[in-house]
């Protein structure tokens, strides 16, 4: 009698492949369960240096694990359900939910923005706190630069007020313009784009508008600051609400005079 030898890693690789094949929807969930880890893995890495408390820390690690287990379900939920409310409601709580566990990486560029300017124009070394979904602070002091001396202090504290949100709302004009660009062939991370570049234009124009009854003596605020070297907040709140609504009118006009070519 003759013996045939099976190799059990190959059957469990067949076995697998058997089972994404038949099941197409569980591949695609766990695929996009697979990215979300990915990104979460990058995005903890990324934030946990400057994050003080072992408690901070905890609660990013949760937000993302939770984050991803609600995505997972959701994600299901829009691949398998027949009503097509049902699917956008779906995607749109999902990527609602993506944004908010990346809300993080939001503040940490945010405070990057003065972190590389005041490197810039001051001698000292300049410092990030992050407190998880509630903000940052960006310590620095020092002398002057050779850059710094041309500018002068008043400049000097300007610009460095001025970068955290201007950076972050530069990162979120390139999400959002890469968002709707994906939209179309990659519907799930055009919608995972925009959401992240809306949720950082939605907290940056409510930080503008809370200057307004926000003590004057605040000068930590960044827009009370700004404030004293004549941008108000009102018109900054305005300028940054209207970004993303001139990005999807332009966005719109493109569409239109493609189909109408």
């Amino acid at each position: 009698m003759s013996t045939i030898a099976i190799n059990p890693v190959i059957i469990k690789q067949n076995n697998c492949e058997t089972v994404f094949s038949r099941h197409p929807v569980v591949r695609q969930v766990a695929l996009r369960t697979l990215k979300e880890l990915a990104i979460a893995i990058a995005s903890i890495t990324i934030c946990l240096p400057f994050v003080a408390s072992t408690s901070g820390i905890a609660i990013i690690i949760a937000a993302y694990i939770i984050s991803i287990a609600v995505n997972t379900i959701l994600h299901s939920i829009s691949l398998n359900a027949k009503d097509q409310l049902v699917r956008t409601s779906a995607q749109l709580y999902k990527s609602t939910s993506f944004a908010l566990a990346n809300s993080n990486v939001g503040i940490l560029v945010h405070e990057a923005g003065h972190y590389y300017c005041a490197k810039k124009l001051i001698t000292g070394k300049p410092s990030i706190e992050l407190i998880p979904f509630q903000g940052g602070a960006t310590s620095y002091g020092g002398k002057l630069t050779s850059l710094g001396k041309k500018l002068g202090w008043k400049k000097t504290d300007f610009l460095i007020t001025l970068a955290g949100p201007s950076l972050a709302i530069l990162v979120a004009t390139i999400a959002f313009v890469a968002g709707l660009a994906l939209l179309h062939s990659h519907p799930q991370s055009g919608s995972d784009l925009l959401a992240y570049g809306s949720m950082e234009f939605l907290n940056h124009s409510f930080y503008a508008l809370s200057a307004l009854w926000t003590p004057a003596c605040e000068l930590s605020h960044d827009f009370i600051c700004l404030q004293t070297f004549g941008i108000h907040p009102l018109a900054a709140c305005i300028v940054i609400v209207s970004i993303p609504i001139i990005l999807c009118l332009g966005y719109s006009m493109i569409r239109y005079v493609q189909h109408n070519k």
